[in-house]
């Protein structure tokens, strides 16, 4: 007991010793370099497939493994008005992916149905994927390149009718 009060005794008089002979500076550096870091949720980056024109496909990219099961739930996220018309409510819509391709730390997912070019798709993916021992969570937006589809021609119907007069005469002209 008296070794450890002694020990800090003299730590804190070297600590004494030390900023009265360099300044506050010491102190101020001293206590600034220590930095602690949490271990962050493992998360993944959404992106569009290599080939940026196949639609149907996402890539997920993770900075650690990703393991997955063969196919996911990947939801698209719109905002919609409230049914009282005074705020957005959040709208969650499934749609089935197969897992394709799976890399070290890059997993490749198939969609079930072809998203539209020149659109962002807010795209999550709440589970199916893990790091091996926590589960990763995938949020993000993706947009494929072009413009947007074509809308839909409008269709137009038009119905011209005329009435033939039952005196209507005929009209003779002789050609030169």
């Amino acid at each position: 007991m008296n070794r450890s009060r002694l020990f800090l005794a003299g730590i804190f008089s070297l600590i004494f010793l030390l900023i009265f002979k360099h300044g506050l500076e010491f102190a101020t550096v001293a206590v600034t370099t220590v930095n602690f870091q949490y271990p962050k949720e493992p998360t993944a980056d959404l992106q569009p497939s290599i080939d940026v024109y196949n639609q149907k496909e996402v890539r997920l990219v993770s900075a650690g493994p990703i393991e997955s099961a063969a196919s996911v739930t990947v939801k698209q996220r719109t905002l919609r008005i409230s049914p009282d018309l005074t705020g957005v409510v959040e709208h969650l819509e499934s749609i089935t992916g197969k897992v394709e391709t799976i890399g070290d730390n890059e997993v490749t997912v198939q969609l079930q149905d072809k998203l539209r070019g020149g659109t962002a798709y807010n795209l999550l993916i709440p589970v199916g994927l893990s790091d091996g021992t926590k589960p990763i969570k995938v949020n993000g937006t993706v947009k494929f390149p072009g413009g947007p589809a074509v809308p839909d021609t409008p269709k137009i119907d038009l119905f011209l009718s005329s009435g033939l007069r039952v005196s209507a005469r005929t009209l003779n002209c002789p050609l030169a």
